[in-house]
């Protein structure tokens, strides 16, 4: 690797990337605090940031203040460009609702902290509309996005559409695992073929 300003390897945004997605608990937690080091020196700016709420340490509205106070630090930021709740389901979203966090996430808005609101989901389209889902309302104003990575993407994709909310995929190959399955599913069709 080209040493870049300051003699520091050469990022990826050195190269076109202008979407990092960070979380609270990745990397033992150092995650946040590693990429604000890197986002030093003017690379901040060239990127969109994503990180997370986690809704496992959260037990008060306060809680959510406090996590993104301390992710604003670690990141050395004044904003997050995306903030997600993260790993949504039926149960996590019926806590973190009860809790407030749609006031929280229009506060943390308006005062600047984060502008854009959204969530990662990890259960079934079926299960989230019974179980009233941030797809419409106040956390559609919060421009709202969906992000899908687990079985039927398409089906997801297409119910979002349907209720106007914006999507982005996360975890594309899931580490490979999708490479490795289209590379068997190429495979076998190769083999019926010969």
């Amino acid at each position: 690797m080209k040493n870049g300003p300051h003699g520091r390897s050469a990022l990826p945004i050195d190269n076109g990337v202008n979407y990092i997605d960070t979380a609270f608990p990745y990397h033992g937690g150092e995650s946040e605090r590693f990429l604000g080091r890197a986002l030093q020196d003017g690379y901040r700016e060239k990127v969109k940031l994503a990180t997370k709420l986690p809704h496992s340490p959260v037990q008060t509205r306060g809680d959510m203040d406090r996590i993104l106070t301390t992710q604003l630090e670690k990141l050395r930021t004044d904003h997050i460009d995306y903030y997600l709740l993260h790993e949504l389901d039926a149960e996590r979203w019926t806590k973190l609702f009860s809790l407030g966090v749609l006031e929280f996430l229009d506060t943390a808005k308006a005062a600047g902290k984060i502008r854009n609101a959204g969530f990662s989901f990890h259960g079934t389209v079926r299960r989230s509309r019974r179980s009233s889902m941030p797809m419409t309302g106040s956390s559609a104003r919060s421009s709202t996005i969906s992000l899908m990575r687990h079985t039927r993407p398409a089906l997801r994709a297409l119910y979002a559409a349907a209720k106007n909310i914006a999507v982005m995929i996360m975890e594309p190959l899931r580490g490979g695992k999708l490479a490795r399955n289209l590379r068997r599913k190429q495979s076998r069709s190769t083999s019926v073929q010969e």
